[in-house]
This record gives structure tokens, C-alpha cells and sequence, in this order.
């Protein structure tokens, strides 16, 4: 499970996310024998939590690219 939230004019994201949040990572042994009956029942160390905060640096914005020319677009004109 996660949650994402932006911040700072949406240049920053802070983010939680929690794993195994109810406790699903659980192993079970059984053992019967004669009149021996054994039943365990252990949890893992599985459920965490992470922060994560990121920043975008820069500009928000892209020039446009200029029209690409050649080398050779002033010979051209003389020739005209």
C-alpha cells in the first residue's frame, strides 16, 4: 500500500509505502505423531514502512528547438 503526495508547486513528491500491512507472512508447522501432537505458528519480520521524498530541479519549461541548418545553406544563397 502506498501514498504519493506532491509538494512545493508539484517539484516535490513525498511518498509511504507500507508492505505486508496485515501481517499475511505467516508459516505454520503441524506434526503428528502417536500421541506426540507439535503446532507452531511463526511471523515473519515482513511488514515495513519506506519514505521517500524527491526533488525536481530545473526548468519547467523546454525552448523550442530552432530549425536545424546546414553547413552549406550560405553557398546555396550565393548561387542564387
Amino acid at each position: 500500500m502506498s501514498v504519493t503526495k506532491s509538494l512545493l508547486a508539484k517539484q516535490a513528491t513525498l511518498r509511504i509505502d507500507v508492505s505486508d500491512v496485515f501481517r499475511t507472512m505467516a508459516s505454520r508447522l503441524e506434526s503428528n505423531y502417536g500421541q506426540v501432537n507439535f503446532t507452531m505458528r511463526s511471523y515473519n519480520d515482513s511488514q515495513r514502512v519506506k519514505v521517500s521524498f524527491s526533488y525536481s530541479f530545473g526548468k519547467k519549461t523546454v525552448k523550442m528547438a530552432r530549425p536545424a541548418t546546414l553547413g552549406n545553406d550560405d553557398e546555396k544563397d550565393r548561387m542564387r
